[in-house]
């Protein structure tokens, strides 16, 4: 039943990574999910199977039942009229059919399934499992990654400074007037490319299309590209640590899921935590807007002469009507409209970011990246199994100020250079080790956009977790 109704919301069938969000979730977001996906058709379609199913069962139960009532009665002298003979062996015939019946149609489609080497039943299970021990193990793993920096990560080398990095939460470049997009969505950062030191790259790419799966790889040096195991490799919060960096965590989301994951333990690696979202486990409907991460930044005092700030937002998650307030509302009501009311908010809140943080005497630098990208022009939120190139399509800049600018040129030149280059945002931990200063035996060069030698193509890079090349966006 599980299997048959995410295929009437989704039109797919499920995958292994489609279960690990399922256990990345809670009852609000599913709910939400279904409310954003499920048509009326479809729904209609669910029930009646459901019904049809459930009288099945019933029938079954009963007929069961009444066999062994009548059994009894017979044996014990109830006074009851016992079943002839002729009436026992119909029921018997009935219940024995319609199990065969039952059994014959769960073989063939087994069969069938096999012939086609596509189990779709067992397969997603086995790597639902063997996705969980991934993230087990990388949790069981902090401490020997902690004994190996000593040695092996970095000698207190890194830049000075307050550096922000801000993660989106699926957001479509596509949707943005930033990016080209027709509605005036991101007037702020529309502005904000005319500014010398900042720097929009208009080919950047998430390397999965869910929040978990896309942030492991970019927060740490685990990626596409390297054949390292995800326990063996720190991430930017441990390694930006281990250089000197204060480190702070603030989030619009979640803490903690039906099951624990990397990104909840990066964010519990950081000197600093606040989850402004109080709900926790299995419910995480949004208890503020985003801005409520700004009014808390006012309240921050940082010390050290070296922080790192990361701000995970809330962003264009879905519902999209619950992530904006009501002076938002400015497109319309219908799904594209609204996705477009929260862009426009997102806008605002990372503007409001921005404008808190220049303010900051030792303000280095800005960067922001999404997760993944979001399917809003097809229906489809960003699941896997709906795959297009629509759900890998981020907005990924930076800004920096005059100061980091003068003290690091080559950096902020190679940046420019290097803009419209692709670059998927597993790569960002090589990235934004060189932005701050940090050289480690982690970093892999190749993956670093800042790099003067940076000359990643389509060809080479992947999302999905090496399932599919970007080749395929121009075909």
């Amino acid at each position: 039943m599980s299997f048959f109704a995410y295929y009437l919301v989704s039109g797919s069938v499920l995958s292994a990574d489609t279960l690990l969000a399922i256990a990345q979730t809670n009852n609000n977001e599913a709910l939400e999910y279904l409310k954003d996906n499920m048509t009326v058709g479809s729904s209609l379609l669910f029930v009646v199977a459901s019904l049809f199913i459930l009288c099945l069962m019933i029938f079954l139960t009963k007929s069961f039942s009444q066999q062994q009532t009548d059994h009894e009665a017979s044996n014990k002298g109830t006074g009851q009229i016992s079943p002839t003979c002729t009436d026992a062996k119909k029921r018997r015939i009935r219940i024995f059919g319609t199990a065969f019946i039952l059994l014959l149609a769960l073989v063939i489609s087994s069969v069938l399934v096999i012939k086609a080497s596509k189990n779709i039943i067992t397969k997603p299970l086995i790597g639902f499992a063997q996705g969980l021990k991934l993230y087990k193990d990388f949790k069981d793993a902090a401490l020997d990654r902690a004994h190996k920096f000593g040695s092996l990560a970095v000698e207190k080398n890194g830049f000075n400074g307050l550096y922000i990095l801000v993660i989106g939460e699926s957001q479509n470049r596509n949707h943005m007037s930033a990016y080209g997009y027709r509605r005036e969505t991101t007037p702020w950062l529309s502005k904000m490319r005319n500014d010398p030191d900042t720097i929009v790259f208009s080919k950047a790419y998430s390397n999965h299309t869910h929040t978990v799966q896309a942030l492991t790889y970019a927060l740490t040096s685990k990626s596409q590209y390297n054949n390292f195991l995800l326990q063996d490799c720190p991430s930017l919060i441990e390694v930006a640590k281990s250089a000197g960096f204060k480190t702070y965590w603030m989030s619009n989301q979640v803490k903690l899921s039906a099951w624990d994951t990397p990104i909840t333990l990066i964010a519990s690696m950081a000197d600093r935590q606040e989850f402004i979202n109080s709900n926790a486990g299995e419910d995480t409907s949004t208890v503020f807007y985003d801005g409520e991460l700004v009014n808390r930044l006012k309240n921050l005092h940082e010390d050290g002469s070296r922080v790192l700030l990361v701000l995970h937002l809330m962003g264009n998650h879905g519902v999209y009507e619950e992530r904006y307030p009501r002076g938002f509302d400015k497109f319309g009501r219908t799904r594209v409209d609204r996705y477009d009311n929260s862009m426009l908010y997102n806008d605002a809140v990372v503007k409001d970011i921005y404008e808190w943080a220049k303010k900051q005497p030792n303000f280095m630098s800005l960067i922001y990246v999404a997760d993944h990208s979001e399917g809003v022009d097809r229906g489809v939120g960003h699941d896997s199994n709906q795959f297009d190139w629509d759900l890998t399509e981020i907005p990924f800049w930076m800004i920096f100020s005059d100061k980091y600018a003068k003290e690091h040129p080559f950096i902020v030149r190679n940046l420019k250079k290097n803009a419209d280059r692709p670059f998927t945002n597993d790569m960002l931990f090589d990235t934004m080790s060189s932005v701050l200063g940090i050289e480690s035996n982690f970093k892999d060069d190749k993956n670093d956009i800042s790099s003067e030698s940076y000359s990643r193509t389509l060809k080479e890079l992947k999302t999905l977790h090496g399932e599919k090349s970007l080749e395929g966006i121009e075909k």
